[in-house]
């Protein structure tokens, strides 16, 4: 394109920008940079979204808030990026300022931004936090989201309270395979195989496809159910619906 002497614009660079950041190639990603600046884009949302994303993902979070800070004009897209860069990072207590910060300002919150916090919810075990974000998040009009429910629930299951993962798996309007993941390998690891099976089965009766992390939720919910007695006693409840796992 540069040789064909056509002109770039801000998308341009923000696409070329994502691919670096999915390769995690940032000496070209710096590169890139320095071209934006040159034309002007440094103050964009559009590019300078792009740019901290890619920052962030290379692991250089410190460039990836100097971005951020330099936008002049913020968008939810902007503040997403920043956050989930926190907490892929492992910045945990930056990621929840950033998020206080967002909703003073008035800043409308995300689909992407409730999966980032509720992600460091679950990664700190910070259950009575999660639980007063998913308060936030139902008042906010995201309480039947899949998206958001998926992530709810997955740090539900994380914090050890399968009670609260199970009610809002079962509250969700059309689960997707990834919320159906999330209850079936949290279902597992708490030592319910039963339960996870039985899911596993209501998955396939759903008409969804399932991947290798069904499969692995599934190999460890058999492994779990060490007595063998309860396993024929579920595959007998069950009648003739385990041939469709036996086939």
């Amino acid at each position: 394109m540069g040789r064909g002497g056509v002109r770039f614009d801000r998308r341009t660079l923000a696409v070329v920008l994502k691919a670096c950041a999915g390769l995690e190639e940032c000496g070209l990603g710096i590169q890139v940079h320095a071209f934006l600046v040159k034309l002007g884009f440094e103050d964009d949302v559009v590019a300078g979204s792009a740019l901290l994303d890619m920052y962030a993902k290379c692991k250089r979070l410190d460039d990836s808030l100097r971005v951020f800070s330099g936008i002049s004009e913020k968008n939810w897209v902007c503040w997403s990026a920043i956050i989930a860069g926190c907490i892929l990072n492992y910045r945990y207590v930056e990621g929840f300022r950033l998020f206080k910060d967002m909703l003073k300002l008035g800043v409308g919150v995300s689909q992407s931004i409730y999966a980032s916090v509720f992600r460091c919810c679950a990664d700190l075990g910070a259950l009575r936090l999660g639980t007063q974000l998913h308060g936030h998040a139902v008042t906010s009009h995201f309480g039947s989201d899949v998206i958001v429910g998926t992530a709810t629930l997955d740090m539900y299951a994380k914090c050890g309270s399968m009670r609260d993962a199970r009610k809002l798996f079962n509250s969700l309007p059309k689960p997707r395979l990834q919320s159906y993941n999330a209850i079936i390998v949290a279902s597992g690891r708490n030592g319910d195989g039963i339960e996870a099976l039985r899911l596993f089965l209501r998955l396939l009766r759903s008409g969804l496809d399932f991947d290798a992390i069904t499969l692995s939720g599934v190999f460890s919910a058999c492994a779990s159910t060490k007595r063998e007695n309860n396993l024929q006693k579920f595959v007998e409840e069950e009648d003739g619906k385990m041939g469709m796992v036996k086939n």
